[in-house]
């Protein structure tokens, strides 16, 4: 019951000072996931910022170079906004609850970049790449300015860390807005507010962009533990067993399609993925769930993107 004893530990961490830089530790030193190299920095450049800009360039109103970019979620390092800037994006501002990023971390991952160019595997990867800014990027991995903002500022970046639903953007700023594995983890009511402000501040046909991640987290960690093993536990036994440091919402498609719309937003794109019919056979869902199809429960990860209306 190796998720168990995570959720256990996640909880009572949860509620000591610092928590989250002590998660950040075990997640460093336990699991190895915050751990950066030149494979998984073009990985996610390629799967997550791939993503992104193609969403943009098939539906983006403006040019990359005339965009601001709003991203939620920047996490321990500043991947995809250093990502985001390598395309063309004319600014970025990232936004985070807890700070994370530090400029160890940053360089880091700028020297990963360096290093995958070296061997070529960022250009076959990462075709968006623009020459100009990668000789940027490689100046400042070699001669990083030693506060954390300088160095993101050298890049267009803007690193905020507070409520993302208060940004104080300008109204109509902003020509795209993107997540990834933010959505799954909280509440919808503070989704539902982060797509308000994204509507607010977005210019005329903005753009949002998200990755969602619905499977049970847990699956990542415990392998005897199936994606759709959340959906076993009414609330009231889930209020017990959710993370409280990476807490699930258990959401399903319906749901965030619902809020993109009431939002305000015109889906224009959508790529959803099933899991395995065994899997979801072997789950009996809890009384709450019954209101869901089972191809709408089946669903365990998905991209969408859509489109501003009015």
């Amino acid at each position: 019951m190796r998720w168990l004893a995570k959720a256990a530990v996640q909880n009572t961490i949860s509620v000591l000072p610092g928590s989250v830089a002590l998660n950040g530790v075990l997640q460093r030193y336990g699991t190895g996931s915050t751990v950066t190299t030149p494979e998984r920095i073009v990985g996610k450049l390629a799967r997550v910022g791939g993503r992104h800009l193609d969403h943009h360039r098939r539906f983006g109103a403006r040019p990359l170079a005339e965009t601001t970019v709003v991203e939620v979620g920047t996490g321990f390092a500043p991947t995809l906004p250093i990502g985001l800037y390598l395309a063309g994006a004319q600014a970025v501002h990232t936004y985070d609850i807890a700070r994370l990023t530090t400029t160890a971390r940053t360089v880091a991952v700028l020297t990963n970049i360096v290093s995958a160019a070296g061997t070529g595997a960022l250009e076959r990867e990462c075709p968006w790449v623009l020459p100009e800014r990668l000789a940027h990027v490689r100046a400042l991995a070699a001669d990083p300015p030693l506060d954390l903002e300088d160095l993101l500022a050298a890049m267009g970046i803007t690193y905020h860390v507070g409520d993302a639903t208060r940004s104080g953007l300008a109204a109509g700023s902003a020509g795209l807005f993107v997540t990834n594995n933010v959505f799954e983890h909280v509440p919808a009511g503070v989704i539902a507010a982060l797509l308000g402000e994204a509507h607010r501040t977005g210019a005329p046909d903005a753009l949002v962009s998200h990755h969602i991640d619905l499977r049970d987290h847990y699956a990542k960690f415990d392998r005897k533990v199936g994606v759709y093993h959340s959906l076993r536990f009414s609330s009231r036994q889930w209020r017990y067993l959710n993370s409280r440091m990476e807490p699930q919402n258990r959401l399903r498609r319906s749901d965030f399609l619902e809020l993109i719309d009431a939002a305000g937003f015109e889906l224009v794109a959508e790529d959803s993925r099933t899991g395995s019919e065994a899997q979801f056979a072997a789950v009996r869902p809890a009384a709450e769930f019954r209101r869901y199809s089972n191809d709408d429960l089946r669903i365990i990860d998905m991209w969408v993107a859509a489109r501003r209306r009015g």
